[in-house]
């Protein structure tokens, strides 16, 4: 029997720079998703870009049918259809409890934003309520009130179609500044691949003492096949699994994950033991399961750096040097020179919290792998990633950080 509480979806934080389009097209954008097609997309271009220039692109979108512009609403007794023009009705917005609307918090007043935060956690409270008296109601219209009269820059959309429209309306104020972003992954699985989504729950400005980094915390699932070691490449491959409630079935995600030891000094024994605890964490102790671990892990997604030799340089620039014509110094780039992009998820390290402070868990056993797996009934349309092109020198962080050894 599976242990159901390991299927639980990937979450991410994303701290650093708002990234999007401002020349050729517009952030937001609405259209048919294909020639023909009844369903529109409605959609906001934006990513966050920490301080490695990786960049994690939001999924601010959704679909409409335009001839009969509806969208559903997950209310707390119930879900209602609701016209898309009406999203702003206090009759809806009333429906919606406050943990599942997106939050977009632009507040810099930090005092002002402490007070709201007191009216949004005593309202959390009064709606985990399983009944409520009409005291209770009273202290909710209460805290509502509260929180619509104070919190002028605080944005509570019931829909991502609001809330595209307000960050779509405040990226201009914001572009320069620090923001971090979370949410919960989605995945989807298209043509034998997994692609992530990451939809925001929650927006706001960073402090600017928080450091920037992509960052997902997730279940892995793996087995006793599951690692393979490049010795030549210093990189770890773990053939593993995310995994998702998809239809009320428990459903694992193959992603193939990074523990890249680069930067370590095999001399240096610290280096060593550390390496030897991440691979460890992935040990099986009955090959007949499959096994759970939950891990921090980096979004890399960037062009990698390269280091300006005589190997970047053309080949006329090769001749003239030959030729005496030239030194190397004078083809070297004022600024910095970048490769082919690379995307991939690189192991930091086990949380060992909650239900994994010992470690990884049996998840289930491996002959009933095959109903767990996700396969071609499961194929999702795939999600296509605008690429916004940034630059932003590169931060150095301390040699013995964990995620400086195995980040990037």
């Amino acid at each position: 029997m599976a242990n159901n509480k390991l299927f639980n979806n990937p979450t991410f934080t994303f701290i650093g720079k708002v990234v999007y389009p401002k020349k050729d097209s517009a952030p937001i954008s609405v259209g048919a998703i294909k020639e023909n097609s009844p369903w529109s997309r409605k959609r906001l271009q934006v990513g966050v870009m920490d301080e490695n220039q990786n960049t994690g692109y939001l999924s601010m979108e959704y679909l409409f049918k335009p001839s009969d512009p509806k969208v559903r609403l997950f209310t707390k007794d119930k879900p209602i259809d609701v016209d898309i023009k009406d999203l702003a009705n206090e009759k809806y917005i009333d429906l919606m409890p406050s943990y599942s609307q997106i939050v977009i918090d632009l507040e810099t007043d930090e005092e002002l934003k402490k007070e709201d935060l007191k009216d949004v956690y005593a309202l959390r409270n009064y709606e985990n309520k399983e009944e409520l008296t009409d005291e209770d109601k009273e202290k909710i219209k209460e805290h509502k009130k509260n929180i619509k009269e104070k919190a002028k820059n605080r944005f509570t959309p019931i829909h991502m179609d609001t809330a595209i429209d307000i960050l779509g309306k405040h990226l201009p104020e914001i572009e320069d500044k620090k923001v971090k972003v979370t949410g919960r992954v989605r995945l989807n699985y298209y043509n034998d691949t997994t692609r992530l989504e990451y939809i925001p729950n929650t927006i706001q400005l960073a402090k600017e003492d928080e450091k920037s980094g992509l960052t997902i915390n997730a279940n892995v699932f793996f087995n006793e096949d599951s690692l393979d070691n490049d010795e030549e490449a210093k990189k770890i491959y773990i053939n593993s699994y995310f995994g998702q409630v998809d239809k009320k079935k428990n459903k694992v995600y193959p992603y193939q994950l990074i523990l890249n030891y680069e930067k370590l000094d095999p001399e240096n024994t610290l280096h060593a033991q550390m390496l030897e605890f991440l691979t460890k964490s992935f040990e099986v102790e009955d090959s007949d399961f499959m096994y759970c671990n939950r891990y921090q892990i980096q979004v890399i997604n960037s062009r990698k750096k390269v280091e300006f030799s005589e190997e970047t340089l053309t080949p006329q620039q090769k001749t003239m040097i030959a030729l005496g014509l030239a030194k190397l110094d004078d083809f070297r780039p004022r600024g910095n020179i970048y490769g082919d992009r690379e995307s991939y998820l690189q192991i930091i390290k086990p949380t060992l919290t909650d239900d994994f402070a010992n470690g990884s868990l049996q998840a289930f056993d491996m002959e009933s792998f095959g109903t767990f797996l996700v396969g071609i009934d499961d194929d999702t349309a795939p999600i296509k990633e605008d690429e916004v092109k940034e630059d932003k020198p590169k931060e150095e962080s301390s040699p013995m950080d964990f995620s400086s050894l195995f980040g990037m």
